[in-house]
């Protein structure tokens, strides 16, 4: 599990339709993570809990599982890594009914950044989210 189990889990959030077994998948997923496990556990593991966070509207956990990969990648940013935080932190805010300019203006700087990285998330996000970031 070491591998790929949060990997699994957190993929598993994402595709269950039952709100307490997505749940439950993230936390068994969480669970592995707080071991010993590979990196990219760490990386594909939070994107998806963002994801399955934004599908049930639950703003702090996305933001949460975006400050655990801040945290993670601290030492050694990545421009994915960087996007999918401010992704879900602006999405948690317009969630949460915000609706200025300036987070205007982060969620067009987030669809350029987004195209020109080449970053596909998952589509479900598409249709739960603001815009098509």
């Amino acid at each position: 599990m070491a591998y790929l189990g949060p990997v699994y889990y957190g993929i598993l959030a994402l595709i269950e339709e039952d709100e307490a077994a997505r749940k439950a998948a993230l936390s068994a997923g969480e669970a592995i993570l707080a071991g010993d496990v590979v990196a990219h556990n760490h990386l594909l593991f939070r994107r998806d809990a963002i994801e399955t966070s934004l599908l049930l509207h639950d703003w702090d956990e996305m933001e949460r599982h975006a400050a655990a990969l801040e945290s993670f990648v601290r030492p050694e940013p990545l421009p994915w890594t960087d996007f999918v935080i401010a992704r879900a932190r602006a999405f948690a805010a317009y969630g949460r009914g915000r609706r200025d300019a300036p987070l205007e203006r982060e969620l067009q700087r987030l669809q350029i950044e987004g195209d020109r990285l080449g970053i596909c998330l998952p589509a479900a996000s598409a249709t739960e989210s603001p815009g098509t970031v």
